[in-house]
């Protein structure tokens, strides 16, 4: 909770346009994290489209895949936050 805290804190010296694009990264930011760590605990990643209801299911190579992928993500998204 402090780091969201700290985090947000700034969020108070944004114009709105900013603040939408940091709340949007910080938001990105929290979702990424968690969707990291429940398939490093044994979940399924699931990938659902807009409009459709059709979900497929993914190798384990692929999931490691897309965590170190996501993870990236977390790193330049921190960082464009950061610079708000």
């Amino acid at each position: 909770m402090e780091i969201r805290s700290k985090q947000m804190s700034k969020i108070d010296r944004l114009s709105k346009e900013e603040y939408v694009r940091a709340e949007n990264l910080y938001n990105d930011i929290c979702n990424l994290n968690r969707q990291i760590i429940e398939i490093e605990n044994g979940s399924w990643a699931t990938i659902i489209t807009r409009g459709t209801e059709d979900t497929r299911y993914y190798s384990d190579r692929f999931e490691k895949e897309l965590v170190v992928w996501m993870r990236q993500k977390i790193k330049e998204y921190q960082k464009e936050f950061d610079k708000l």
